[in-house]
């Protein structure tokens, strides 16, 4: 009886041990996790700002070629009286 006690207390202690290095590998896992999370975030938010300027910039040249065609159809109108 002694014996079986013995034995069952060695398989509670190597149990309990696999469980700790369960739980560290759980938590390390979440950590970094939480790590990819916030780099994402950042990532997200400099796209989001590459963004806004890349459409300013659009909008820009798209205004620059407007004005350029109204000069044009200008120059135009002005040469046939």
């Amino acid at each position: 009886m002694n014996k079986q006690l013995t034995t069952m207390h060695e398989e509670l202690i190597n149990l309990y041990q696999e469980l700790v290095i369960d739980y560290e590998v759980l938590e390390s896992s979440f950590d970094a996790l939480i790590s990819n999370a916030s780099k994402t975030k950042s990532q997200s938010h400099n796209l989001r700002n590459k963004s806004k300027i890349l459409i300013a910039k659009s909008k820009a040249l798209r205004a620059m070629i407007e004005n350029e065609k109204l000069g044009k159809s200008r120059r135009l109108a002005a040469t046939f009286p």
